[in-house]
Order: structure tokens, then C-alpha cells, then sequence
């Protein structure tokens, strides 16, 4: 991500008892133990200006301490898929976002951004031109502290401003009059041709035209027009070559002053106007290597010129793209700088498909760069200084971490948090997914790292995660651009000074989609990851324990249900705790009961796992699904039952002594509260045992919402304490509250991935509480 600052809001919301306060902010306020369960509800922190993006760097312009930089294919609100055009502005050494211009007018595919100019204060951008060549001009002004669009109009081709000139594609010049403009002259061409792409600096304009020639091909002509007073005059005819009608050719133009470049054909000349007025050619520019594409893109600024290769390689990515700095000495052009995007992880960035230069700064656009939002692409900023160009700023559209699933899997030990996001989009290619780590800090919770993979990637990184102490433990159940492991991997990180990095990358051999990693667990050395199996390799579920001698990871067992047959989904839920392994099957077949689901208790002596136990529900039912979620602490197990439709839901607790287990009690919320089918799809419990929490994601209809329950250990049995939820105001669909949860000692952590923009957690210290009396013990 580049030098854009985060959107920071602190909000404080009174709400009703057992609800949450809601603070959104890089720095999240630990709101801890209050006789309800106050909530502190936590996000992935936005960063830049959101809405815009896609097709960032098409078009690009640069004027003193302000950049334009257009994304015609962005999908912005209200106006999704009009296009943006992004406004950063230079305060001291760092570029920041000031603002997303939209049109007033916006329609969907309307491609605003196509064309970007930068004046004093003004900026004017083009949509896409119509199959007429026509497109529409918006002008906008900088007033105050904000952009405000003033005028639009009907113009042709691409735009160009110099002071109060404004020349469109067409040979159209406009003047400022006010705060609109009107038009002064219509540049013309020889009978027959058509202007195109016309450009203006200070009283001189540069034109291309083309001519149908009857025979198939079109000759084609650059005009150079100088202004006397309000009149403008043909000063030059330049030919430059034919073309044939299968071809869309615009060369690119540039002029400054008494100075023209022309590309054509991948070389760019050089014109300089004479004394007597005549224009004559001073050079061709060459960039001393193969470089493809060659003057795609190029601008002008007194001696200095810039000719970009978009398809150049860099690092062995083809097409990451590349610019040549070029001066002129002596009237001789010289190559003096090559310079490519600061960050390149994928090819096709096509750095360099537009080119803008203001003095020793200039702007390059990459439309298919990869940014922290996915392929969005973005613009450079870079600076000369003793003529080197150094990157200063990567501008781009920001993330606002829409639809990430943020809390579809969550952890939690000690002061530190870890927080799945299986739908990220990210800054490398064929990664989807991230995992973002917390720490609270005098009272507070400060985003640390957002974890991502190495190759080979996958779908869903942060599906599951697992964390204990300094270890990190995230899953991705799908593996993309691998021969090896297609089943998924599972990624380990360790706490360093200040950062996570990765320390290793787990699989388990298996050659079929069995979805290795859908479920992790870690305590200490050993390590515990799940291949339920999928769809397409439906096998009978196994878990593969790995353990950890100094910083190598080794596989130490792989478990399974003594009587597991074919779409169990073994391995789909885990806990571990100490020398004991719990894995739920919650499609296992009790009898006749189909897809009734069922727990394995496995113990470890010397790193050797065998089973103990097989635990089903107290009344087995077809499709009962019980084994959906599972909790342990000492002896305490925690089981949660969703049934295949979701319209039943229920939780148990058993008691363990050796290899047996017992059946306790099942959790019951308190009287009058309605429970819903997904009741039990997470559960947690305190590592003292004596606190547990059932999620139910997803309530009715009328209250759509999730909600997780507290029940307390008192005397022999569990009784029913306080609800929580997160926000106040039910979502159409629901908050998926209660999706994922995690406790570390009394505190406990909620995920709700569909809560808000892209998903938030939520944290709250249950150490005290309110009783409610009411349980069942069969």
C-alpha cells in the first residue's frame, strides 16, 4: 500500500445492556468487565478513500502538489461501474488522498476517467468516447477544502490544459470564462481529415489527423497551430506514415513550448520550432535496448521527456512495464534514467500506460498493478534529485475491506488477537483471503501485520485459524497454482520483533481437494490440521498432527475415526488441549441415524495418538450434525449441533475422566429466549472451565441477527448467564454473529464476518456476569 492515509472514526453509541459499543479505528478502546458483557467491536482498518479503483493509472496528469489519476472501470457508489477519477495532493513529503470525483450525472459503463488534465485548481475528465467518437467533458474546481464539478459538456477524443486553455481530441480550444468555459476556435485540417488527439502548451496546439487514401490504407498527418491574440494558425504538416482501416492508431503527442514529440510506430521524434517559425526534426529517441511498445506513452517538459515500454520485463514478469527518462543537451536527446514500478509481484502491471511530468516529478499510471485491494491498479510518484528517480509515493484507491468475511474465523490468547478474512481480496496474485493479527496495548487494540501466504497460493487463507502464544496458526483449504498439494496447506507464523513472520508451510500429502486446513488447532509443539475432505474428494476425513523441534515442523500422526466412512466430515472441527484431541464428524452415521454426527476423543502418549472415545449426541437424530463445532478445557467437552437443514440447533456438555466420557447436561438459553437452527454452529469455553459460549450466527426472519450465550458453572451444573450481540440495528440478512469464537481466560471473542462493511469481531470480558436459573439435564 502506498502512501495513503487510513479514514479514522471513533464512535460511541449508548446501547441497551448486553449490546455493543461501537469504536471503529486503527486504535479500538478494550472495553473490559462490566456486570454485562460491554463489547468492543473490532475491524480491519480501512485505508485510503474507498469506492474507487479498477483501471487505476489508465489515464494520469500532474500539476505542483496535486495528481489525477483516472479509473474508468472503478465501481463506485451511487453510480457502480461509472468510473473515478482519484485526487491526491502532496503535503510535505507525503501524497494523501483528498478526493474521489464522480460526475453528477454518472451511469453505469459510461468509463469517466478515461481522460484526466490538471490546471490551477481545475481538472477536467472525459468519459469513453461512443462509437460517434463523442464523449462527455466534466470540468471540476477546487474551492476551499473540496472539488465541486461546474460544467459539462459534449467534446471528442482526450483533453489537454494549459492555463486557461482547454484543447479536446477533436481540435475543439475552449477558454476559461469564469467557471465555465467557451469555445474559441475549431483547429482545421486539410479536406477529408478529421483531428483526433489534439494537445495545447501555453499559445501552441499538436494535432493528429488521418486520411483515407482509397486503396485500404489511411496517410496519416501531425499539425502543429500557434495562437495570435484569440486566432490560431497552421504553422506545420508533418507526415507520418500510413496505416491500414484494421488498425486503431493514435499516436501519442507531447509539447512544451517550441518543442514536439511525436510517437509513431515505436520511435518518438523529436520537432523544434526555428526562428522563422518552420518545425524541423532534432532527433529520434533511443532507448538503447529492446523495449517493447516503445513510446506507448510519452510527456514533455522543457529538456526532459518520458517515453514508456508498458511490456517491457522486469525480473523476469513479462509486461510489468518500464519509462526512459530522456534530456536534452546541446539540442542532442540522451537516455539518463530507466524506472519501473517500486513493487513488482505479477506480470501485465503495465507500468507506464500513462505518463505525466512536472519538473523533476512525474506520475505513472499501472493499470494492472496489485494492490492491497486486489487488481485495481495504481499510479508512482517518483522524484529526480542529482538525476536518480526515486518512488515517493504509490498512489492508489485504498481498501475498504468490503466483503472480506473479517471474524469468519477468530483467536485468542492472551493480548493478542487473530482474525481470519477467507474472502480478502490482496496485493498478490491468486491469493484470496487474509489474516490480521492484534495486540491490546494499554488498554487498547492496535492492528499489528495482515498475514498472507507464500506460493504456492490458495482460496480461503484464514478460513481457520489457531493461535497460541507467539505461534500462529491460519488454514487454506484450497491450493492454487500447485501439482503437489491441491488439498490445501496450512501456514504457521511466529512473533518476531515487531512482525510475524511465516516459519512454515504444512501439508499433507494428499494429491485430491480434501481441503487440508479447513479446521487448525495448536498448543505449544504440537499442531493439529484438518482434511475433512470436500465435494469433490468426499473421503472419510483424517487430521494430521504435526509437532515442532526448534523451528521445524515435522508430521508426528495422522488420526482417524476407527469406524469413518466416506462423507463423515472427520476433521471438520478440532480442539486441542494438552494430550487430548477432540474431532468432530458431523455427518458420521449413528445406526440408522444418517448424518447424525459424532465426536472422537484421541489421547497422545510420546507423540503416539490413539483413539479413546466415540461421543454422539444423547438421542442420535438423522442429519443431526452433531460434532459441528467442539470446545475443550481439562475435563470439560463442548459440542455443538447444527442439523443439515439448520433448523435445529443444540450444545452438550460432557465430562471426562481417562477414556471415558460422560454426558453432563445440554445448554439451554434462558426461559422466553428463542433459539434458532444454527444454535451451536460455534462454541468456547474459559481455560478454568467454568465459562462456556454458544454461538447461533443467524436468528428468524423477524430478528436476523446472531447472538452467542453465556452459561456459568455453578454448583454441579450450568446455568444460563448473559447474551450477547453486536450491533444494535438488525442487518437483511444478518451479522453472521456468532460464527466464530475463541476465549482466552474471561475473555471471548466473536467473529461476525457479515457485519458491517466487510465483517468486524467482537471482544468482551465474561468474568462477570448476570445468572439467569434454567438447564436441562437430559
Amino acid at each position: 500500500m502506498g502512501n495513503v492515509p487510513a479514514t479514522h472514526s471513533v464512535e460511541h453509541d449508548v446501547r441497551p445492556p448486553c449490546a455493543a459499543s461501537i469504536v471503529s479505528a486503527a486504535i479500538l478502546a478494550f472495553a473490559m468487565a462490566s456486570s454485562c458483557s460491554a463489547m468492543t467491536r473490532v475491524e480491519s482498518m480501512p485505508v485510503g478513500i474507498p469506492g474507487s479503483g479498477k483501471g487505476l493509472g489508465s489515464a494520469v496528469a500532474i500539476y505542483g502538489d496535486t495528481a489525477a489519476v483516472g479509473a474508468p472501470y472503478a465501481q463506485p457508489a451511487p453510480f457502480v461501474g461509472s468510473g473515478s477519477v482519484d485526487v491526491y495532493r502532496q503535503v510535505g513529503a507525503a501524497w494523501q488522498s483528498e478526493a474521489v470525483l464522480l460526475p453528477a450525472d454518472g451511469t453505469f459503463g459510461m468509463r469517466f476517467g478515461t481522460s484526466v488534465a490538471l490546471g490551477t485548481d481545475v481538472l477536467v475528465a472525459t468519459t469513453m468516447p461512443q462509437p460517434d467518437g463523442s464523449a462527455t467533458v466534466y470540468t471540476f474546481e477546487h474551492t476551499g477544502s473540496s472539488w465541486e464539478q461546474v460544467d459539462h459538456f459534449t467534446g471528442s477524443g482526450s483533453v489537454s490544459l494549459s492555463g486557461d486553455t482547454l484543447a479536446l481530441g477533436n481540435g475543439a480550444i475552449y477558454v476559461r470564462a469564469g467557471t465555465g468555459w467557451s469555445a474559441q476556435a475549431q483547429l482545421a485540417a486539410e479536406e477529408g481529415e478529421t483531428f483526433k488527439s489534439t494537445i495545447v502548451d501555453g499559445d501552441f496546439a499538436l494535432a493528429w489527423s488521418s486520411a483515407y487514401n482509397n486503396s485500404g490504407f489511411f496517410h496519416n498527418y501531425a499539425y502543429v497551430f500557434r495562437r495570435d491574440g484569440g486566432a490560431w494558425t497552421r504553422e506545420a504538416r508533418i507526415e507520418l506514415g500510413e496505416s491500414s482501416d484494421f488498425e486503431t492508431v493514435i499516436p501519442p503527442l507531447a509539447l512544451s513550448e517550441r518543442t514536439a514529440l511525436i510517437s509513431w510506430r515505436n520511435v518518438v521524434t523529436a520537432y523544434v520550432r526555428g526562428s522563422d517559425g518552420a518545425w524541423s526534426t532534432q532527433g529520434v529517441f533511443d532507448p538503447l535496448t529492446s523495449a517493447p511498445g516503445f513510446g506507448a506513452a510519452i510527456a514533455l517538459d522543457g529538456d526532459r521527456a518520458l517515453a514508456s515500454s508498458p511490456g517491457d520485463t522486469v525480473y523476469g514478469w513479462l509486461g510489468a512495464g518500464t519509462v526512459y527518462v530522456f534530456e536534452r543537451s546541446g539540442g542532442i536527446w540522451s537516455r539518463v534514467a530507466h524506472v519501473a514500478h517500486p513493487a513488482i509481484n505479477y506480470g501485465n502491471y503495465g507500468f507506464g500506460t500513462a505518463v505525466a511530468l512536472d519538473g523533476s516529478s512525474m506520475l505513472v499510471g499501472a493499470p494492472g498493478a496489485y494492490t492491497e485491494a486486489g487488481l485495481m491498479g495504481d499510479a508512482t510518484v517518483l522524484a529526480e534529485s542529482s538525476g536518480d528517480w526515486t518512488p515517493v509515493a504509490v498512489l492508489d484507491a485504498g481498501n475498504d475491506h468490503r466483503a472480506e468475511e473479517f471474524g469468519g474465523a477468530v483467536a485468542l490468547s492472551g493480548s493478542t488477537l487473530l482474525v481470519g478474512a477467507p474472502n480478502a481480496t490482496t496485493d498478490v496474485p491468486i491469493v484470496f483471503g487474509a489474516a490480521y493479527v492484534f495486540d491490546a496495548v494499554n488498554g487498547a487494540w492496535i492492528e499489528r501485520v495482515r498475514l498472507a501466504p507464500s506460493p504456492p497460493y490458495g482460496y480461503g487463507f484464514g478460513s481457520a485459524v489457531a493461535l497460541d502464544q507467539d505461534t500462529a496458526v491460519v488454514g487454506v483449504p484450497r491450493v492454487v497454482g500447485s501439482d503437489v498439494d491441491p488439498a490445501g496447506a496450512v501456514y504457521v507464523f511466529l512473533r518476531g520483533d515487531g512482525s510475524w513472520p511465516q516459519q512454515a508451510r504444512l501439508t499433507g500429502g494428499s494429491t485430491e481437494p480434501v481441503a487440508f486446513g479447513s479446521a487448525v488447532a495448536v498448543e505449544g509443539d504440537v499442531l493439529a490440521a484438518g482434511a475433512p475432505g470436500s465435494s469433490n474428494a468426499p473421503g472419510h476425513g483424517v487430521v494430521h498432527v504435526f509437532g515442532r523441534s526448534g523451528s521445524i515442523w515435522s508430521p508426528q500422526a495422522v488420526v482417524e475415526a476407527s469406524d469413518g466412512a466416506d462423507k463423515d466430515r472427520f476433521g471438520s472441527a478440532m480442539a486441542l488441549d494438552g494430550d487430548r484431541l477432540v474431532v468432530g464428524a458431523p455427518n458420521a452415521d449413528v445406526g440408522i441415524e444418517t448424518g447424525a454426527g459424532a465426536v472422537y476423543l484421541f489421547t497422545s502418549v510420546g507423540g503416539v495418538w490413539s483413539q479413546q472415545a466415540k461421543v454422539v449426541a444423547p438421542v442420535a437424530t438423522k442429519l443431526g450434525g452433531f460434532g459441528t463445532s467442539v470446545a475443550l478445557a481439562g475435563d470439560t467437552l463442548v459440542v455443538g449441533a447444527v442439523d443439515a437443514t439448520a433448523t435445529r440447533g443444540a450444545a452438550y456438555v460432557y465430562s471426562l475422566s481417562g477414556g471415558a466420557v460422560t454426558f453432563q447436561t445440554r445448554l439451554i438459553p434462558a426461559s422466553g429466549t428463542a433459539v434458532s437452527g444454527r444454535y451451536g454452529s460455534s462454541v468456547a469455553i474459559s481455560e478454568s472451565a467454568d465459562r462456556i459460549v454458544v454461538g447461533q450466527p443467524y436468528g428468524t426472519s423477524a430478528s436476523p441477527n446472531g447472538r452467542a450465550f453465556v452459561f456459568n458453572l455453578a454448583g454441579p451444573g450450568w446455568s444460563p448467564g448473559t447474551e450477547l450481540t453486536g450491533t444494535a440495528a438488525p442487518q437483511i440478512d444478518g451479522d453472521g454473529f456468532g460464527t466464530s469464537m475463541a476465549m482466552s481466560n474471561e475473555t471471548v471473542v466473536v467473529g461476525a464476518p457479515a457485519d458491517g462493511r466487510g465483517g468486524a469481531a467482537y471482544l468482551a470480558d465474561i468474568g462477570d456476569v448476570i445468572f439467569v436459573n434454567g438447564f436441562e439435564t437430559n
